[in-house]
C-alpha cells in the first residue's frame, strides 16, 4: 500500500515538497528487497523510490524534496525522522508554543494515529470484500466465522 499525493510544507519561510509512503515490510516485494533481514528496509526503499521520482521535479523547482515512509508496523524511515527533527526544531523557535520535545511527541502520535487508522481500513475492506465473496458463492455468514 502507498500513497502518492504530494504535500507542500512550508517550514521557517521554505516551500519543501513532501511525499508521503506507508509500507508493509511483510508483502512479497518487500521481503524480496531485504525487509526480512533488515530492520526498516522497506521504508528505507520506500524513502529512495520518493527520491527517484521526485528529484527532478525538485531540482527544477529549486527545492529540497523530503521524502516521508513509514511501516505499517510504525517504523520511521531515516528521512521521515529527520523530516520530523525539522518540524520540531522550527516549532521551537516558532510561536506554536510547544517545545521541541512536545512537537516530536504530537507528530509521532498524530503519525500513528494515521498509520493504525489506515490498517484498520484495510482489514475493514478486505472483511467485506471476504463477505460478499462469501454470499456471492453460497456460504453466507458460517464461511466467515470459520
Amino acid at each position: 500500500m502507498c500513497s502518492s499525493d504530494l504535500l507542500q510544507l512550508v517550514l521557517e519561510g521554505r516551500q519543501l515538497p513532501l511525499d508521503v509512503t506507508v509500507r508493509h515490510p511483510a508483502c512479497k516485494t518487500n521481503i524480496m528487497h531485504g525487509s526480512a533481514r533488515q530492520q526498516l528496509a522497506a521504508a528505507h526503499r520506500g524513502e529512495a523510490e520518493k527520491k527517484a521520482k521526485y528529484s527532478a521535479m525538485a531540482k527544477t523547482q529549486q527545492a529540497e524534496f523530503l521524502p516521508f515512509s513509514v511501516e505499517i508496523y510504525g517504523g520511521l524511515g531515516k528521512a521521515a525522522r529527520k523530516v520530523m527533527k525539522r518540524i520540531a526544531s522550527a516549532a521551537e523557535v516558532g510561536p506554536q508554543m510547544l517545545s521541541g520535545k512536545e512537537a516530536t511527541r504530537e507528530l509521532r502520535g498524530a503519525v500513528a494515529i494515521a498509520v493504525q487508522k489506515g490498517n484498520a481500513n484495510i482489514i475493514l475492506a478486505e472483511y467485506h470484500r471476504a463477505k460478499s465473496a462469501a454470499a456471492r458463492n453460497g456460504r453466507g455468514k458460517a464461511a466467515l466465522a470459520a
